[in-house]
């Protein structure tokens, strides 16, 4: 579909195909011919892109910029600190930025906004980034799971501040049916 987004006929369908290419290369690790891809798009005329390839395009910055947990193990299985590539990073949050507001992707950008603010220790401004998430509507169940993980992340954020009051209160707002309530309830 990729190789031939050019073609009227594939238009439709390139979103969703770039979308499991960018998922695919982050679960397996391998962003070789990732670049390429989003230059290929790059030359398909503005108004057929949807808005979605912005914050694929600023995911697989931030997975190339964030080791995930395997790739932190070494070979006894002890964690080290992770490296974090500070210009990929930063690179990453300005493409989750540019995601606009009416993006069915824009809660997912500003919590990613967050989560950078917070590997580079800006807790205030990672703060402001996580209410901005609180703000939006959440209109799918990924929203809903977006919204909580954002309460976590503010309870957490709100902790290390030492703002124990408003970090409880960030912890109850996580619903008792949330897949993510134990996390919750032990934090």
């Amino acid at each position: 579909i990729i190789d031939r987004a050019d073609e009227r006929a594939f238009r439709p369908y390139v979103q969703r195909a770039l979308g499991r290419l960018i998922e695919i290369s982050i679960r397996t690790r391998d962003f070789d011919g990732v670049e390429e891809l989003f230059q290929r798009l790059s030359r398909l005329p503005p108004s057929e892109i949807e808005a979605a390839t912005q914050y694929f395009r600023a995911k697989y910055l931030y997975n190339r910029a964030v080791p995930t947990d395997e790739v932190m193990r070494d070979s006894a299985g002890s964690t080290t600190v992770p490296q974090v590539d500070q210009a990929a990073l930063d690179e990453s949050r300005q493409a989750f930025e540019a995601v606009q507001e009416r993006s069915p992707y824009y809660l997912q950008a500003r919590y990613f906004v967050g989560v950078i603010f917070t590997l580079k220790g800006q807790y205030p401004q990672a703060i402001d980034a996580f209410r901005r998430v609180l703000r939006g509507a959440a209109t799918t169940p990924e929203h809903e799971e977006i919204i909580v993980l954002t309460q976590i992340a503010l309870g957490r954020l709100y902790y290390e501040t030492d703002r124990l009051d408003q970090a409880v209160e960030a912890y109850q707002r996580v619903p008792r049916t949330s897949t993510q309530f134990d996390v919750a309830l032990y934090e």
